[in-house]
């Protein structure tokens, strides 16, 4: 076979079969992504590979028949567990690349430095602190990654690297550069980003063929004035520093594409800035600008423009200028009004405006005819411009969090939108036009006043979101059922006292919240909602349950708290996908021997009900992880309850317990246990096997002692003992050491063990 290229890559390969180690004609190997931890010595006679790539294994060293492959020209060994690379590797006479990314290398051997040829050494994320003096020799190399490893200072060898092109040193230590840095005449791209860098040294204006620069995250409270050098600098990020200001100089840099500044403590901008002509992205977030540059408009090729969390009080009226801005972020700024001209910005798609302090939209808006995105919540905002209807392009308006009592007709226009928030305002009533928002998907009407929703909701055909919450609703339209496409309807907190019985038309709905209602019964439709995972009831006046409930086979997640609930129906069983199933604080007696059908469920609340007794069906629950009985009326637990082997956690306090079964001991996972305030006497020995145990709660019992096995719960963080009879301790619980919180109050203690 003449094989030349053979791509094993993303299998699960943990060795090779020997018939690989005859194709001697064989250039390409890719063994990436397996899970392979050895190579074989019969790799040497792949005399003619020229690329290896066994990256994303499990190698934690290398044969030495490795070298012997005296053709290979690329070597990715990047995400192994390498610690060290053999001195041999030189014998590699011909590589031209090398990936060691993401191993644990803590030195590089002196003889890498032999690699004669070599382009491209990547050594990101590995333990590196210092480098071999040889690596200076490598006068090929053009492209050098240090990223992440632990780097305080360099060899002063790697500047005699004249060919290199991009050097990474991000996410190290490093306190200076020396200002040897400017002999890299040929470097391109320079990163730094997440060092200690105080300071750069003047010298750094020789790098003349810089085109990208990375400074953000470190210390640096000013620039150089001669960065203006850098003549070929596109992107530079100074993103996480200090600084307070720019030089002037920094209108030189006259190719200068994209500029990062946030998360500084910037308050003024240089009127210079305006001279970077090619500048397409500016970001100045979280700085403490209170005003920009009159002319800073003049940025005729600004596409981006982020000013969020500044101390703007107003804007240049030359804001206008900008004729190729595409997205301005002035979010939490202290912005009362805009100028007109901000409805020049022809090319505007994105316009974020939130946490401000506008009362009012200049009525020009409208002309802002590219517009995608506006975000207006958390402004002060009474009424919106009727020319608002103009903007054809929009698809999201966010407008919570302001002070609407109307909307205007207009509203209907934006033919395009598919998100409208105006959660949290004053609404009373909605105008009919909104039926015509033909695209609408997401509508957020939570926190208002409304009463009624007009029957026009119903032709919003492409409405997946309503979310109705808290408003003073009785009912809905029954046009709201045409909403076939719907599949969240959140309607808590509002003044329901039924459902409408179509509401099984709803055929597409996931999710429907109605807590904290008044309903007293659910209609038979409900078991109509073949899609429905999450049904949220708490807070009702429920006092049962139809039948038809065991109809929804894909509900994940169903509360019923707080309500009046003396039963359940049996057909609750029959909800096989059931996950989290709440019933806190009902009026239970029992529960159906069926909730042992719901064999998908991890999350089981019955506190506070009046439960007498468990029905040993619970044992079927295998995937349960937490328990809560908490304030209930139980005098035993079943001896079945050791077959729930996943649970975690397990409320049993304010019950009337007087001893508990030897079975409960073998629940090996659990990690919560409360048992407080019961008539508990005794706590068995067998307790020490709850080797996963981190709180552990037995205040207001009666227990005279503790057996010595309690210092065998080697992961107890917390242990609760208020309120027993207990005299004494064990000499054991020192043995306690995770423990970080004791409660031994009101007891009958002499003495503490030493």
């Amino acid at each position: 076979m003449q094989l030349q290229c053979l791509s094993l890559d993303h299998n699960q390969f943990s060795s090779l079969p020997v018939d690989i180690w005859q194709l001697s004609q064989l250039q390409e190997l890719g063994l990436s992504s397996n899970r392979l931890t050895t190579l074989p010595v019969e790799i040497r006679h792949l005399s003619q590979l020229q690329v290896l790539d066994l990256s994303s294994n499990q190698l934690t060293s290398l044969p030495v028949d490795i070298w012997q492959l005296s053709q290979l020209q690329v070597l990715n060994l990047s995400n192994n567990k390498l610690t060290s690379l053999p001195t041999e590797i030189w014998y590699l006479s011909q590589l031209r690349a090398l990936g060691l990314n993401n191993n644990q290398l803590t030195t590089l051997p002196a003889g890498i430095g032999l690699l004669s040829q070599l382009k491209k050494l990547y050594l990101k994320d590995n333990q590196l602190t210092s480098l071999p003096v040889e690596i200076g020799q490598l006068l090929q190399l053009q492209d050098l990654d240090l990223k992440s490893n632990q780097f305080t200072n360099l060899p002063a060898e790697i500047w005699q690297l004249s060919q290199l092109q991009y050097l990474y040193l991000d996410g190290n230590q490093l306190t200076t550069l020396p200002s040897e840095i400017c002999q890299l005449s040929q470097l391109k791209e320079l990163g730094l980003n997440n060092n200690q860098l105080t300071s750069l040294p003047r010298e750094i204006r020789q790098l003349s063929q810089l085109q990208a620069l990375d400074l953000s995250s470190n210390q640096l409270t000013s620039l150089p004035t001669k960065i203006g050098q850098l003549s070929q600098l596109r992107q530079l990020g100074l993103n996480n520093n200090q600084l307070t200001t720019l030089p002037r100089e920094i209108r030189q840099l006259s190719q200068l594409q994209g500029l990062g500044l946030s998360s500084n403590q910037l308050t003024s901008l240089p009127a210079e800035i305006r001279r970077l002509s090619q500048l397409q992205v500016l970001i100045l977030n979280n700085n403490k600008l209170n005003s920009l540059p009159t002319k800073i408009g003049q940025l005729s090729q600004l596409r981006q423009l982020d000013l969020n969390n500044n101390q703007l009080t107003s804007l240049p009226t030359k804001i206008g200028q900008f004729s190729q801005l595409q997205v301005l972020d002035l979010s939490n700024n202290k912005l009362t009004s805009l100028p007109t001209k901000i409805c020049q910005l022809s090319q505007l798609k994105e316009l974020y405006l939130e946490h401000n302090q506008l009362t009012n939209l200049p009525k020009e808006i409208g002309q802002l005819s590219r517009l995608q995105e506006l975000y207006l919540s958390n402004n002060k905002l009474t009424f919106l411009p009727t020319k608002m209807g103009q903007l054809s392009q929009l698809r999201k308006l966010g407008l919570n969090q302001n002070q609407f009592t109307f909307l205007p007709v207009e509203i209907g226009q934006l033919s395009q939108l598919k998100e409208l928030g105006l959660n949290n305002n004053q609404l009373t009533t909605l105008p009919t036009e909104i039926g015509q928002l033909s695209q609408l998907q997401v509508l957020g009407l939570s926190s208002n006043q409304l009463t009624t929703v007009p029957a026009e909701i119903g032709q919003l055909s492409q409405l997946q979101v309503l979310n109705l919450n808290n408003n003073k609703l009785t009912n809905l339209p029954k046009e709201i059922m045409q909403l076939s496409q719907l599949q969240r309807l959140i309607l808590g907190s509002n003044q329901f006292t039924n459902l409408p019985k179509e509401i099984g038309q709803l055929s597409q709905l996931q999710e429907l919240g109605l807590n904290n209602n008044q309903l007293t019964t659910l209609p038979a439709g409900i078991g109509l909602l073949s899609q429905l995972k999450k049904l949220y009831l708490k807070d009702n006046q429920l006092t049962s349950l139809p039948v038809e409930i065991g109809q929804l086979l894909q509900l994940q997640d169903l509360n019923l708290k707080s309500n009046q609930f003396t039963s359940l129906p049996a057909e609750i069983g029959q909800l096989s996908q059931l996950q989290v199933l709440n019933l806190n604080n009902n009026k239970l007696t029992n529960l159906p021997t069926e909730i042992g059908h719901l064999s998908q469920l991890q999350g089981l609340g019955l506190d506070h009900n009046q439960l007498t007794n468990l029905p040993v069906e619970i044992r079927q629950l295998s995937q349960l992880k937490e328990l809560g009985l908490n304030n209930n009326q139980l005098t035993t637990l079943p001896i079945e309850i050791e077959q729930l082997s996943q649970l975690q956690v397990l409320g049993l306090s304010s019950n009337q317990l007087t001893s508990l079964p030897v079975e409960i001991w073998q629940l090996s996972q659990l990690q919560v246990l409360n048992l407080n305030n019961n008539q508990l006497t005794t706590v068995l020995g067998e307790i020490g096997q709850l080797s996963q145990l981190q709180g552990l709660g037995l205040n207001q019992n009666q227990l005279t002692f503790l057996p010595a096995e309690i210092g065998q719960l080697s992961q107890l963080q917390e242990l609760a003992l208020s309120n027993n009879q207990l005299n004494t301790l064990p000499a054991e619980i020192g043995h306690l050491f995770q423990l970080s919180k004791l409660y031994l109050d009101s007891n009958q203690l002499i003495f503490l063990p030493a």
